[in-house]
């Protein structure tokens, strides 16, 4: 009887182990499926691109590689030097009386104490700054279609940055987030922790021109306020002078490598909204340089703070981009010049 009970579990065992390697199997082939299908798409991107753009990626991705191997080297040299603190503090406790020791703790609770208090202190001030927050700006999340998969996890870092400036600004926006139904989306719900409790981020589901449920409903905020909204975009003919509490300002959430020209400009007069751009042609950089997403964010809210556009560019931009920017026109400058030079001598005889 035993023997006979012992041999119906031995069996129902090797049934279980059967099923857990198919299901493990199973589990891999369809990972191994999904990830030739996303080089396949990646693939298909890339061959739509430009060869030029093409070394560019290639160029990013060993950046990208080049970064993670430092930061991992970063990381495990923060350990040994943690460990090796560590190490000296139980040495130099060792070596202390018992009412030095009781010292030494107290000192060290009441300065992590004190910290603590000043971080909470700190947090509340920053929701006060974001609770009265006045100027709303968006980040128009609907192009999933138009980047390659490098460039979406590039976009998830810029978002992170904006909310980053955003805590930081002294005088800070709302923040909206549409189209979170889409691939940035689950992207910043699935990988970026807490997103669910970012401050001063209010999050729409749908797309930017989307409208679902009641006109009670939170949706339809963009639609009541259309006349409100303006596109910013580098098309435009039309420049911003000062930033409007009532207007609500729109940013294209993508990576633009000058592949999409007027992409953002359309959208905005197919929707029939306003449009506009910063005020950068008169300054030291021409309106030709791209701006990243976070870039035109940092403007916006440097804007708030200090009401000056020269100076608000001059704080964001960063200093390469305006000496690529100068090294441009000083070359168009000889172009002009040499074709001067070759132009024939002409002498009038009259």
């Amino acid at each position: 009887m035993l023997s006979t009970d012992y041999d119906t579990a031995t069996t129902k065992k090797k049934e279980e182990d059967i099923n857990h390697d198919e299901k493990e199997q199973e589990q891999s082939i369809s990972h191994r499926q999904r990830k030739n299908i996303n080089q396949e798409h990646e693939k298909e991107q890339e061959q739509s691109i430009s060869h030029r753009q093409r070394k560019k990626l290639k160029r990013m991705m060993y950046n990208k590689e080049q970064k993670l191997s430092k930061k991992l080297k970063e990381k495990e040299s923060e350990r040994t030097l943690k460990e090796l603190r560590k190490k000296e503090t139980n040495e130099m406790l060792s070596n202390m009386t018992e009412r030095e020791r009781f010292d030494w703790r107290k000192q060290a609770f009441d300065k992590k104490q004190e910290k603590q208090k000043q971080t909470k202190t700190k947090k509340q001030a920053m929701d006060r700054k974001l609770g009265v927050a006045k100027h709303n700006i968006v980040l128009d999340l609907d192009f999933d279609d138009v980047m390659t998969m490098t460039e979406k996890h590039s976009m998830i870092k810029q978002i992170r940055i904006c909310y980053a400036t955003n805590k930081k600004a002294e005088v800070p926006c709302r923040l909206h987030f549409t189209n979170l139904r889409g691939y940035l989306g689950r992207e910043l719900y699935e990988k970026v922790e807490g997103f669910e409790n970012w401050k001063g981020v209010i999050k729409h589901q749908n797309a930017l021109f989307t409208t679902r449920g009641d006109e009670n409903d939170d949706e339809d905020f963009f639609t009541k306020r259309k006349k409100d909204l303006v596109y910013l975009t580098a098309d435009s003919e039309n420049e911003i002078e000062t930033l409007n509490e009532n207007d609500i300002y729109i940013i294209g959430g993508f990576i633009d490598r000058n592949r999409h020209k007027l992409k953002t400009l359309n959208k905005a007069n197919e929707n029939g909204i306003r449009h506009a751009r910063f005020p950068i042609q008169n300054s030291q950089m021409l309106g030709s340089c791209v701006l990243t997403v976070n870039q035109v964010f940092e403007i916006i809210v440097t804007q708030l703070e200090v009401n000056d556009w020269e100076q608000s560019i001059a704080k964001t931009v960063p200093q390469r981009k305006k000496a690529d920017q100068s090294n441009k026109e000083e070359a168009i400058e000889e172009e002009e010049g040499e074709e001067k030079e070759k132009k024939p001598l002409v002498v009038s005889l009259d």
